[in-house]
């Protein structure tokens, strides 16, 4: 399981909220809308979905019951023509929804798991995502045949897809013994030279009220006079994560984007039966915006659960 933490109010955005509550929304049709229904991406599994849209359609006016089983039936759709044909989800600000943009080698047109709803639930055929599904695989095919190498690549949907794993990072091979040689110098900067400042789970404390001492708004964030702060912070809080639950780091290069939050920041990766991965960078914007005593240590103890 991926630890997916929020981003923080002024960067979320409708993209980015639909992508990081797949995971849950995916969960929800298999659990309460359709009861052990298969995610798993199939032919078979879009039949069922798309006969359980006839049997609803046209969706009921009850509060809530169109945008639950829906927004799962979206979720799921995109989700499953993404698999086939990579890409990613972009958000259609016109009409103010999610839609699957397919790998760009591809040269096809988005598609709208909605309407692609609405119109199987119009047609009545059973059969409308299948043909979407089939001419997907049709232009991978295509694309194959003229390059047997070329596959398509899906960007990760957080809680579903594991991230990439560089196999190394000049990025990191440059920063973290930076971080660390110049630590003693963020202690006296930033710390008052403090004692206690071992590693330790009970050290996220210390690190907490350094940060809210120094940081009063998320704004402070990207002023240039906190950049050390800042990033001595992010290295402590992910170098306790490393020695507290056994995590590494790990870097994808990029401009930081408020839709993907592993883009070009240093973030921390537990590989484990239940893998977990935190961006300790957040995790601190989140602190200065509850400011809720022993949020680092209870985040640490979450991510060991």
């Amino acid at each position: 399981m991926t630890e997916r933490e929020p981003v923080p109010d002024d960067e979320e955005t409708p993209l980015w909220e639909w992508r990081e509550a797949m995971q849950p929304r995916l969960a929800r049709l298999q659990a309460f809308e359709v009861p052990g229904f298969p995610l798993d991406y199939t032919r078979a599994s879009l039949d069922l979905l798309e006969a359980e849209v006839l049997a609803r359609y046209p969706f009921d006016d009850r509060p809530g019951s169109r945008a639950s089983f829906t927004e799962a039936a979206m979720g799921y759709l995109g989700e499953a023509l993404l698999s086939i044909a990579g890409g990613t989800w972009e958000w259609d600000d016109d009409n103010g929804m999610p839609v699957a943009n397919f790998d760009p080698q591809l040269h096809l047109a988005p598609v709208s798991p909605l309407h692609l709803i609405v119109e199987a639930g119009q047609r009545r055929t059973g059969g409308e995502f299948a043909r979407v599904q089939a001419a997907l695989e049709q232009a991978v095919a295509d694309r194959r045949a003229v390059e047997p190498s070329w596959s398509p690549t899906k960007e990760p949907t957080p809680g579903l897809d594991k991230v990439p794993r560089p196999e190394g990072s000049p990025f990191l091979d440059r920063w973290l013994p930076e971080r660390q040689k110049v630590f003693p110098q963020w202690l006296a900067d930033h710390a008052q030279g403090l004692d206690g400042w071992d590693f330790s789970a009970e050290s996220l404390d210390l690190l907490q009220a350094v940060v809210l001492d120094h940081l009063k708004t998320l704004e402070d964030f990207g002023r240039p006079e906190n950049h050390d702060l800042v990033d001595g912070a992010v290295w402590y809080l992910g170098e306790v994560f490393g020695r507290e639950a056994g995590t590494h780091w790990s870097y994808i290069d990029g401009e930081p984007s408020p839709d993907n939050m592993w883009i070009g920041r240093p973030f921390v990766e537990r590989l484990t039966p239940r893998e977990n991965s935190t961006v300790p960078y957040y995790t601190l914007r989140i602190t200065v915006l509850n400011a809720e005593p022993g949020y680092l240590r209870g985040r640490l103890a979450f991510f060991n659960d």
